[in-house]
């Protein structure tokens, strides 16, 4: 079964997050490939977002608490 693993980095090259989803077993073609892509990227996204502005959101707290 194929899967794909996204890790998000910091600028300092730091992980932030990682994340892994199987994708179906049934990719013959390269439409269910796609099918299978979009449905991660679908589902992804808005974590993705999240986590970076929560980064974002440390970082700042961070900035103005140590100035």
């Amino acid at each position: 079964m194929a899967s794909i693993r996204l890790t998000l980095y910091d600028d300092l090259g730091q992980e932030i997050r990682t994340t892994q989803q199987d994708l179906s077993t049934d990719l013959g073609s390269m439409t269910k490939i796609e099918a299978a892509v979009e449905r991660f990227r679908q589902q992804m996204l808005p974590e993705i977002a999240k986590t970076l502005l929560d980064q974002q959101q440390k970082d700042f707290k961070k900035k103005w608490t140590h100035s």
